[in-house]
């Protein structure tokens, strides 16, 4: 498996996917999101859109991309509920 920022590096698109469908939600009124909701959103629109998946989806980088986004965009920084994480891996703040 490789380390969150590598996969992030590698597919930045997944971030823009997440960010792009958690403003949607909010723009339709929506005061807090559910980053596994928004995460299998995206999963499913890429089912939808392709016949292969050149890459899998890793559902232990949800939560990081939640603190990312909210680290990263300003209008999202209190979208997502989040826990104390158990464990620090490469330093994200939150």
């Amino acid at each position: 498996m490789k380390p969150f920022f590598q996969f992030h590096s590698d597919h930045p698109e997944v971030y823009h996917t997440l960010v792009a469908l958690t403003r949607q939600a909010v723009k339709s009124g929506r005061k807090h999101v559910g980053i596994r909701m928004v995460w299998e959103a995206m999963r499913w629109q890429r089912y939808l859109q392709t016949d292969e998946v050149p890459y899998k989806l890793n559902n232990n980088y949800h939560s990081q991309y939640a603190r990312l986004i909210m680290e990263s965009e300003p209008d999202l920084a209190n979208v997502f509920e989040i826990r104390t994480r158990r464990y620090k891996d490469e330093g994200l703040a939150i």
